[in-house]
């Protein structure tokens, strides 16, 4: 199936272009690159997913999809991404998916088609300076989760634009620091955002900054972190935020995804979430851990269609 979906992405990027002022096209290069690191990690198979949903359930009436690349910009930098855009539908409900630390938007690509294949349109893409191999312009040294949100609101105000896409009921979904990120920008762009998941969300981030620089006295002015290096500017920025206020700011529904094995983002913090929160409910998966996998991907899946089945606003 990895293969199936390397050879899917290559000719994705052969056949098309990149919409938007100003944007530019992924080249060869950067798809074989992306390809590979498909291979390398472990991508989450949703297939079983696909088995348990009702067809009458369906919003598509093909269960085909359209793949199309679409790139976005915030202060002269080039976000770039992929929407899955189902058949058949005027207008669809529109998830907006964030990656995590370090991560990409091709983790986020089998959630995208099995969106797609129930009517359901997707924006996957790579945060700028979001990891050492994204494909959007940007350095990690100058990223941090409020240049992360500045992407997110670029991304939204472009996706609220586009043809297909049903302006009404526009979702976000994040992992990790993507789900930090996403709550953070929810709570600022509250009226645009119909409903949202967050997978793992890691509001440790902030507790880490704070003990890092009570430990040292000082914020270092660069740092290696899960592999990749980051700059002053993620410490001064994450101390800027007061999470658990911060989010508040959007009250209706949330719906919190977490492991209770989870050893990079312990579950508590999901449940402090879940208690600030004016709405909100968690699920806790025994035994899973910081990502979802086989059977846990599958739930995953299915709980972010049934609440986003559950939450589509009616005119």
């Amino acid at each position: 199936m990895k293969q199936q979906l390397i050879l899917y992405v290559l000719i994705m990027g052969l056949l098309s272009g990149c919409q938007t002022v100003g944007g530019r096209t992924l080249d060869i290069s950067d798809i074989e690159q992306e390809a590979s690191q498909i291979v390398a990690d472990d991508v989450p198979v949703l297939a079983q997913a696909a088995d348990l949903i009702q067809h009458e359930n369906r919003l598509s009436p093909t269960g085909g999809y359209t793949v199309r690349e679409l790139c976005c910009e915030r202060d002269g930098l080039t976000i770039k991404g992929v929407a899955y855009i189902p058949d058949g539908i005027e207008k669809a409900p529109t998830v907006i998916m964030s990656h995590g630390f370090n991560g990409s938007y091709a983790s986020n690509i089998e959630y995208a088609e099995t969106l797609a294949e129930i009517g359901i349109a997707s924006y996957t893409f790579d945060f700028c300076g979001g990891s050492t191999d994204s494909t959007s312009d940007g350095s990690m040294l100058e990223m941090s989760v409020l240049t992360e949100v500045a992407d997110l609101i670029a991304v939204i105000d472009t996706i609220k634009t586009l043809d297909f896409v049903d302006t009404d009921n526009i979702f976000l979904l994040g992992r990790s620091q993507g789900g930090f990120v996403s709550a953070l920008t929810a709570a600022q762009r509250a009226d645009d955002i119909q409903g949202m998941v967050l997978f793992y969300p890691a509001f440790v981030i902030q507790t880490m900054v704070r003990d890092t620089y009570r430990n040292t006295g000082k914020l270092p002015e660069q740092a290696s972190i899960m592999g990749a290096t980051i700059g002053k500017r993620y410490y001064e920025d994450a101390l800027k935020v007061d999470a658990y206020s911060d989010i508040q700011g959007y009250t209706r529904d949330v719906l919190i995804i977490h492991g209770d094995k989870d050893s990079v983002v312990p579950l508590s913090y999901s449940e402090d979430a879940a208690r600030a929160y004016a709405s909100a409910e968690l699920i806790v998966l025994e035994g899973a851990g910081h990502g979802f996998y086989g059977e846990d991907a599958s739930q995953a899946i299915n709980a972010v269609i049934g609440y986003t089945k559950q939450h589509l606003h009616a005119e």
